[in-house]
């Protein structure tokens, strides 16, 4: 008898799909790890034929690639140096061996060392090295976990892209040493020139448990450690912002941070929408006359501050603990629904430990204020006159020299 080769039914044949298009089997029970996923040995995938000969950053990429999405890359106990930049540009897992004893290390100045270009992947273990420019990138990529990295030498730490999906964004035990210029960055903009086009950001976000500027002591102190204030000099008209939130209910976080002291803030917001910070350690800024553990500005809506140690050592009429500003360029854009409470709150300014400007919907509850010096606790003023019966509420907050010293 004639042997009949029959075609071999399979889940997605038998629906009619073209199986190349799907990289997933589904069955009725659950949803399967993709097909091509695979658990990748870097040293021993860089020594293969064919690898051994190619710079390090491409044996990089072929191992990302070789490990295709939801795949592993295993990276070894050394540090792997490239003059390129290494890129992710599959939703892989990269483990390093501790950040101790596995690092990427860019060799040249004005290179990023590690480039996330995909989404769903995840950093964790290592120490990523840089030479005054950028440390990590994820162009506004969702669902991207970076956990327990080191980042150090970089101007930037980890800049979060030029507008996009924070959505699934975790920066989690993380330590960041040597930054010049900002521990994370998110940008707002296509670019750095002043002509360039705004992006909006969207999607929840979470910030936590991380340790920013230790061994920062041999260079000036960088200019923030969270920084998502991208300037508050806009036209009114110019729709550009965040609303960091999942369909609008859950809150983005920036929790249980210790942040030592930075150039200008600790945490700077600017036009962001719906966070929660929440239980962070910030000891304020280096710099006279200007400088806050935290700085609320320009429209900036939704922001729940409780918790905190807010605390700033410098002195000057800016050198608040907490300012919440409205635009400099318009009164009108205010910042609205700031809730202050139960935070621990020292300041030297010769103006007040918590200034709010041209707020709207403004709590100020049960702070305990540490002001070393005789100046006020909380000082709130409006440019605007047609505003003056927007009223605070102001409860239950407490100071070491007796009453709490309020003008408004």
């Amino acid at each position: 008898m004639k042997k009949i080769n029959l075609p071999k039914l399979t889940f997605l044949s038998a629906l009619a799909l073209p199986a190349k298009k799907y990289k997933y089997i589904f069955t009725s029970l659950a949803l399967l790890a993709p097909v091509n996923a695979a658990t990748v040995n870097f040293d021993a995938f860089r020594s293969q034929a064919g690898q051994s000969n190619l710079p390090i950053n491409v044996q990089f990429l072929n191992a990302v690639r070789a490990a295709g999405n939801g795949g592993v890359l295993i990276l070894g106990h050394r540090t792997y140096t490239s003059s390129k930049t290494f890129l992710i540009d599959r939703d892989v897992t990269v483990i390093g061996q501790g950040r101790g004893k596995t690092a990427l290390e860019m060799s040249v100045t004005g290179r990023r060392t590690l480039s996330i270009g995909s989404n769903g992947v995840t950093v964790r273990n290592l120490r990523v090295r840089n030479r005054d420019n950028f440390g990590i990138t994820t162009f506004g990529k969702f669902n991207v976990s970076i956990e327990s990295v080191t980042v150090e030498g970089a101007r930037y730490g980890i800049d979060v892209g030029f507008g996009g999906n924070t959505e699934g964004l975790k920066i989690v035990d993380c330590e960041f040493h040597r930054i010049r210029n900002y521990g994370v960055w998110f940008i707002s903009r296509d670019g750095f020139g002043p002509s360039q086009k705004a992006k909006r950001w969207h999607g929840r976000f979470v910030i936590d448990r991380n340790d920013f500027f230790t061994a920062n002591a041999a260079q000036r102190q960088p200019l923030a450690a969270i920084n998502l204030d991208w300037g508050n000099e806009r036209a009114a008209d110019e729709d550009w912002g965040v609303d960091h939130s999942s369909g609008g209910s859950a809150m983005s976080l920036i929790r249980k941070n210790v942040i030592r002291p930075s150039g200008e803030w600790n945490i700077a917001l600017a036009r962001t929408k719906n966070i929660l910070v929440q239980a962070n350690k910030c000891q304020g800024g280096t710099i006279n006359g200007y400088t806050q553990a935290l700085h609320i500005e320009d429209r900036s809506d939704n922001i729940v501050v409780n918790w905190n140690e807010l605390f700033n050592n410098m002195t000057g009429r800016g050198a608040h603990a907490v300012a919440v500003e409205a635009s400099n360029v318009n009164a009108a854009q205010t910042c609205s629904r700031i809730n202050i409470s139960n935070n621990r709150v020292r300041s030297r300014s010769s103006v007040a430990a918590i200034q709010a400007t041209d707020t709207q919907d403004l709590r100020i509850a049960n702070n305990r204020f540490e002001n070393p010096r005789a100046f006020r606790d909380i000082f709130l003023w409006e440019r605007d006159s047609s505003r003056v019966n927007v009223r605070p509420v102001i409860v239950g907050n407490t100071a070491v020299s007796g009453a709490v010293n309020i003008q408004q």
